[in-house]
C-alpha cells in the first residue's frame, strides 16, 4: 500500500487554515470581525470605534445654499418626521439631504429652513430648523455614542434654531 495518498492528505490539512490558528491552543476561539468587514450600526453601540468618524458627520459638505429643494432625498419615511412638522418643504428653501455611511445601516440627514409648528423648549411657539441627525433603524430608543435615539432611531447633533418664522 502507498503512503503517498495519507501524505497527501495530511499536507492537505496542515495547509488549511494556518492563518486562523491559534498561537494557544488552550485559548477560547473567538468570532472576530475582519478588519476588511464593513462596520454596522449594531456594532457602533457596542464599540464607538465602529461608528462614523466626525468628520463624516460634521461636514455638511452636500448641503450648501444652492441645493433645491427638487434635489432633496431624506427618507422621512423610514426615520419618521415630528408632529410638529406638518410639512417639511414648507419654506421654498427648505432641503434635506441623506447619505449611507458604507452599507452599515447608519444615515446622516441634513436638513435646512425646516418649518415647525411648535417648539415650546426654544421659542414658545413656530419656527424653522437647520438640523444635522444621525439615524439608524436598530437605534430606535437606544443609547448611542452620540447620545439617545428616539423612537425613529435617531439623535439630533446640530441643531440651530430660528423663531417667530
Amino acid at each position: 500500500m502507498s503512503r503517498t495518498g495519507p501524505l497527501i492528505l495530511l499536507v492537505t490539512v496542515a495547509a488549511c487554515g494556518t492563518a486562523e490558528r491559534r498561537a494557544d491552543p488552550t485559548a477560547p476561539t473567538a468570532l472576530a470581525l475582519h478588519a476588511s468587514a464593513a462596520p454596522t450600526a449594531e456594532g457602533c453601540l457596542v464599540d464607538p470605534g465602529d461608528c462614523p468618524p466626525d468628520a463624516w458627520i460634521f461636514s455638511p459638505e452636500e448641503l450648501n445654499p444652492h441645493i433645491p429643494q427638487d434635489a432633496s432625498n431624506c427618507d422621512f419615511t423610514m426615520f419618521g418626521l415630528a408632529a410638529t412638522i406638518p410639512q417639511w418643504d414648507f419654506h421654498p428653501t427648505a432641503a434635506c439631504r441623506q447619505r449611507q455611511w458604507g452599507s452599515s445601516g447608519i444615515y446622516w440627514q441634513e436638513a435646512r429652513d425646516i418649518h415647525v409648528t411648535n417648539l415650546p423648549n426654544r421659542c414658545g411657539g413656530p419656527g424653522d430648523i437647520d438640523e444635522i441627525r444621525i439615524c439608524s433603524l436598530a437605534w430606535k430608543n437606544k443609547a448611542t455614542p452620540y447620545g439617545a435615539a428616539g423612537g425613529a432611531g435617531c439623535v439630533v447633533v446640530k441643531l440651530e434654531v430660528t423663531c417667530g418664522v
